[in-house]
């Protein structure tokens, strides 16, 4: 296969589609397993996940998902590649990818062909379909049958494919694929023959077009270039043996390309063909894929790069051959064009093979307008990072012979008649050029564009557009990621955008600026709508695929609110069906909002009217409508419901999704630390009132049981009724523990387990100071979370200050050589986004009756010294930053403060002092520190890294009063109030008295006299509304407290 720059003349007339809006549209095959979110708390690894999934995907035992290869990404993302079998007969196209973090599955994408059931026998031989393929091709002369040539006879491929591939909307049958290279006519072309009776399915076009030693190269484009060489024999050549399995030009005649000293000079014929300007970039292109993403050569295994010049004629063309795996490059006739190897155009045919070893888009319709967009962005990026000063958005620019002319513009794809709008004036809809893979190329390209450099103006829809610049740096990763971790042969321009805001989200959050901007640039070429406006996406919520014994089955779809910013408010009527596809009849509901469903959110919905199964399988196509919708391809999805047979393993399935525990870790007789399950019955047949089932809460040295009975009926689909229980305080301490749901008549075990952390702390008192002697602490008082990528350990150094406990990080630069932490402007946000680079100290502070109490410690906060600047992040004192958070008696937080006084070495030794909010009993500090390690000699933590220290945590107050919570000694009316309040004291025999107002930081705001039992109180107006605490202080020392609320 060949990927070319394309060079024909515009095909005349184009088509004008018409747009509704921006709304997008996409092909209704396998929408709910094309996008496949995983249900948080499933708990399912790669190894188990078609497994456990294999019914939803339609795999059946003759079906099997066989290894491709793994990847990685700059998050530490893993992502399997896998393609589907049938039989041992691969199913072509169909290649899907599970997205790993933290070693579970969080989401997959890509295509399985469901629930295959063909003869797998072929009805002709290999040699018929060759046959019948070479009587529709027509060439003299084949590249097997010249003798110059090494090829052999292609050999036919037994595949099960679509009869409408790469769309998935046809018949699934046997066929044979195989690729018919001539050489007279020049043409290469793929065939997929039906291996029952001889038509041929498809027939397209695989010509992709482009249309040791230190040397100096006088280059023909990019003047005078250090290239790498090898000396033999006396003689430089351009071949490099110092990257990966090498680099070797020649001409196609088989000449090497010499010198005798190894400057290149200008005005041979072999500068002026350009074959200097190959070389050199074919060594650059190398560099940009192992600098940038840490890939080796075109495979990532260092497949040597052979590339060749077509120096015996002029021809005016460039092409990567999929097959001998080498870039050939013409010459040009000097009158059109020059010679074709230019760095961009060389970076474009390496990227053609890139994608080949990666995604491998099909050279056919949008996936192959991605292929040649690909091609064209990782080319222009090589000439970006190693010619900036010719650099321009122009492709092939500089092999033109007439002025300002060039083969694309990525700046304006307009320009030379591509279109910059999805499906918009300039988009070529017809079956030439392999379904304008040429021209449709450039909507990818002006995306790209637009997050590079940024613009704002009007789209060809005429809607507004605002695209912040991201950069190079950060948009040659998305793309890459993109490309090798997403995308698979049949991908289409909604998938891409799917795959980049998925990324977008994974790196930087949701609702972040870069995915903002990453969705405006989609929004900018008529794909979507931006964060801010309407998108609701729907998914099929429930596990279990096949219906009860009788037949019946209900759905039940989770709506989620994918906008940053739009609220659909109380009473908005949402529109849901169903029918049996394609054209079965419709059955519609409308769901009424009992409340504002707000962004972020989602919700879950089971229609009231149930499918009665009649078949084995029925597909079934499910949407949902909704006003102002801006991107409705997330809209439906398809999915095939199987009727059960008599004896089905899921006829009493429940499936136990999460426990939750809240409450506070501190002893106290308000508020008991409490859990709750959540389960659901994927079963069919009714659980009965009153059926007895257990929970096992397991540590990890004794088990808990809760036995309870189910309080109502509960239906397939219905959720599980789990009391709430009591969390017992058994131990002090951290422990990470696991829930067992048990009911006799489960017949499936397996998802019945949930994991939960539990927290158990004595009350730290004034004055009680943990210094960590004797590499110890006081466990019933403080205890430790460490994150994956944190340590922590107490040392002890005497000459600095003894005993101090020590947290540092681990590392940042995964292998595939990508940062690994999330990037963000906020430090509160950057915490929370790399929790995993940090540990969490808990404690219980006991402050009733404490005036003014403080946290006082002693901390040092350190950084290593690596450029965090370089990877983007704006303030490198992030990393080592402390938050603190403050909460109440029912565990929610009440107030969080950030810490971030780091410097480089020797770092500052502070004293910090911060007041503790009223009403507070728990209290976490977050140390994080991203760079660190561990010395392999002494086991210590190394003292060069991102670095916090602390020592001697005490709780402190201005001095303690003797309060009585329970004795009311004055009263506040009216309260709640606006500042302005009465005081009414109870004790007539005082002659003076004050009243002090602290606020929740308890800082103190006012002094107020007190002279009388009805005293009248205005307060500043300009005190910020919130709780207050009025502390009284009588003539006889007593002090009592008592809370204000300020509207």
């Amino acid at each position: 296969m060949k990927i070319q720059f394309f060079l024909g003349a515009l095909l005349g007339f184009v088509l004008i589609s018409t747009i509704s809006g921006q709304q997008l549209f996409e092909d209704r095959s396998f929408n709910d397993t094309r996008w496949l979110q995983i249900p948080e708390g499933a708990k399912v690894n790669q190894i188990q996940f078609f497994d456990e999934y294999a019914q939803r995907l339609g795999l059946t035992p003759d079906s099997e998902m066989k290894w491709l290869r793994t990847t990685n990404d700059q998050q530490n993302g893993i992502h399997y590649h896998y393609q589907q079998y049938y039989k041992n007969v691969k199913v072509y196209g169909a290649k899907y990818i599970l997205h790993e973090e933290n070693q579970y599955v969080e989401a997959a994408n890509g295509i399985i062909s469901p629930n295959l059931n063909l003869d797998i026998r072929p009805q002709i031989t290999a040699a018929d379909a060759l046959q019948i393929a070479k009587e529709d091709m027509q060439a003299r002369v084949y590249t097997w049958e010249n003798k110059k040539n090494s090829e052999s006879i292609p050999i036919p491929e037994l595949v099960i494919i679509n009869t409408d591939y790469p769309l998935w909307s046809g018949q699934m049958k046997l066929a044979y694929i195989f690729e018919l290279r001539a050489t007279n006519p020049h043409s290469f072309k793929k065939y997929i023959v039906d291996a029952v009776d001889g038509g041929i399915i498809l027939s397209f076009n695989t010509l992709m077009s482009c249309f040791g030693e230190k040397g100096t190269a006088h280059t023909l484009y990019h003047g005078d270039q250090e290239i790498d060489t090898e000396l033999e024999n006396g003689e430089f050549l351009l071949k490099d043996l110092s990257r990966g399995n090498g680099i070797q030009t020649r001409s196609i005649t088989g000449k090497i390309y010499s010198d005798s000293d190894n400057d290149w000079e200008k005005g041979t014929n072999d500068q002026k063909n350009g074959a200097l300007d190959m070389f050199w970039g074919c060594q650059k292109t190398y560099d940009f894929y192992k600098s940038k993403f840490n890939r080796n050569s075109i495979d990532g295994k260092d497949i040597k790069i052979s590339a060749i010049l077509l120096d015996t004629s002029p021809y005016n063309n460039a092409y990567w051959d999929d097959k001998l795996y080498t870039i050939n490059f013409g010459i040009g006739d000097n009158v059109t064009y020059k010679p074709f190897t230019a760095i961009d155009v060389v970076g474009h045919e390496l990227t053609h093979g890139v994608t080949q070893f990666s995604a491998g888009l099909e050279y056919l319709y949008e996936s192959g307008a991605m292929n040649e967009s690909f091609s064209d962005i990782f080319g222009k990026s090589v000439e970006y990072y190693y010619d900036r000063p010719q650099f321009d958005w122009l492709i092939g620019g500089k092999v033109t012979v007439a002025a300002n002319s060039a083969l694309r513009s990525m700046e304006d794809p307009n320009r030379f008649g591509n279109p910059k709008y999805y499906k918009g004036a300039s988009w070529f809809k017809g079956t030439a050029d392999n379904g304008g893979v040429h021209y449709n190329s450039g909507v990818l390209n002006y995306w790209f564009y637009l997050l590079c450099e940024g613009k704002s103006g009007k789209n060809e829809a005429k809607i507004d557009f605002n695209v912040q610049r991201l950069g190079f740096d950060t948009t040659i990763q998305l793309a890459y990621h993109m490309l090798t971790d997403y995308l698979t042969p049949t991908s289409t321009y909604v998938d891409a955008r799917t795959a980049s805001l998925q990324i977008a989200a994974n790196w930087w959050g949701s609702c972040s600026d870069a995915y903002k901007q990453v969705a405006e640039a989609w929004k900018a070429v008529g794909l979507g709508g931006t964060t801010e406006s309407a998108d609701v996406q729907i998914l099929n919520n429930k596990t279990s695929l096949t219906s009860c014994k009788d037949g019946l089955y209900q759905f039940e779809v989770r709506l989620i609110n994918l906008s940053c910013s739009n609220t659909y408010a109380l009473n908005t009527p949402i529109e849901l069906s169903y029918q049996v596809a394609p054209k079965g009849a419709i059955v519609k509901e409308t769901y009424i909002l009992t409340e504002d469903f707000k962004p972020g959110q989602d919700l879950k919905y089971t229609f009231t009217t149930p499918v009665l199964l009649t078949k084995p399988s029925t597909t079934f196509y499910v949407t949902v409508e909704l006003s102002n919708d801006v991107d409705t391809s997330n809209n439906h999805f398809t999915v095939a419901i199987a009727k059960s047979s008599a004896n089905s393993a899921i006829e009493h399935d429940i499936l136990l999704s999460r426990i939750n525990v809240s409450g506070s870790p501190c002893p106290n007789n308000i508020n008991v630390y409490r859990g709750s399950g959540q389960a659901v019955y994927n079963g069919c047949s009714i659980i009965p009132i009153n059926t007895a089932m257990e929970l096992r809460l397991n540590y990890k040295d004794t088990t808990v049981v809760i036995p309870f009975k189910t309080t109502k009926s509960t239906y397939p689909g219905g959720q599980v009724p789990i009391p709430g229980f009591d969390i017992p305080r058994t131990f002090l301490g951290l422990k990470k523990a696991n829930g067992v749901l048990v009911y006799a008549n489960d017949t499936v075990t397996k998802n019945n387990i949930a994991n939960f952390q539990v927290v158990f702390l004595e009350y730290t008192k004034k004055d009680e100071i943990e210094m960590f002697n004797n590499f110890r602490f006081d466990s019933s008082k403080i205890t430790l979370n460490i994150d994956s990528f944190n340590t922590v350990q107490i040392i002890n150094k005497p000459m600095r200050t003894g005993f101090t406990l020590n947290c540092t990080g681990g590392n940042i630069i995964n292998s595939n050589n990508f940062f690994i932490p999330a990037l963000n402007d906020d430090l509160s946000n950057f915490i929370r986004n790399n929790i995993k680079f940090s540990s969490t100290i808990y404690l219980c502070a006991d402050i009733k009756g404490l005036v003014n109490p403080k946290l006082e410690y002693n901390m040092s906060q350190q950084l290593s010294g690596t450029d965090y600047e370089s990877f983007g992040m704006k303030d490198p004192s992030f990393a080592a930053s402390t938050r603190i958070i403050y909460r109440n008696i029912t565990g929610g937080a009440i107030f969080t403060e950030v810490i971030n006084n780091a410097s480089v070495v020797p770092a500052e030794w502070r004293h910090k002092i911060h007041s503790i909010p009223a009403e507070t009993y728990a209290i976490e500090i977050t140390n994080l520190c991203l760079k660190g390690s561990v010395d392999s000699t002494t086991g210590e933590i190394n003292p060069d890294g991102d670095l916090i220290i602390m020592d001697d945590l005490v709780i402190t107050a201005d001095a303690v009063g003797v309060v009585d919570f329970d004795e009311v000694d004055f009263n506040i009316l009216p309260n709640p109030n606006h500042g302005h309040f009465v005081v009414h004291l109870n004790q007539p025999n005082q002659k003076s008295s004050e009243l002090q107002v602290y606020n929740a930081m308890g800082n103190r705001v006012a002094i107020i006299p007190i002279n009388k039992d009805v005293q009248e109180v205005k307060l500043s107006s300009q005190l910020p509304s919130g709780q207050y605490i009025i502390l009284y202080n009588s003539q006889n020392g007593k002090s009592i407290r008592k809370k204000l609320i300020i509207l």
